[in-house]
């Protein structure tokens, strides 16, 4: 699923059990969250590290997100 407005972006995968949500407005992930945790069962892990096996590479200084 991908949720895109001007100067904003959201991702979100969703593999089995598990999901990461990715975006640039903190506000909206948070409402996001919040809803999606309205409508299923969720326990928040924090900052993903890895993804199927993928490691996730965040830069927040320079806006920086890869996967390797």
């Amino acid at each position: 699923m991908v949720r895109e407005q001007p100067e904003e972006n959201m991702f979100l995968t969703l593999y089995i059990d598990d999901m990461l949500l990715v975006g640039n407005n903190l506000k909206v992930n948070n409402a996001t969250k919040k809803w999606l945790s309205s409508i299923f069962e969720m326990k928040v892990m924090g900052q993903g590290r890895y993804v199927l096996r993928i490691k996730i590479v965040r830069n927040h200084s320079k806006k920086f997100l890869s996967l390797c």
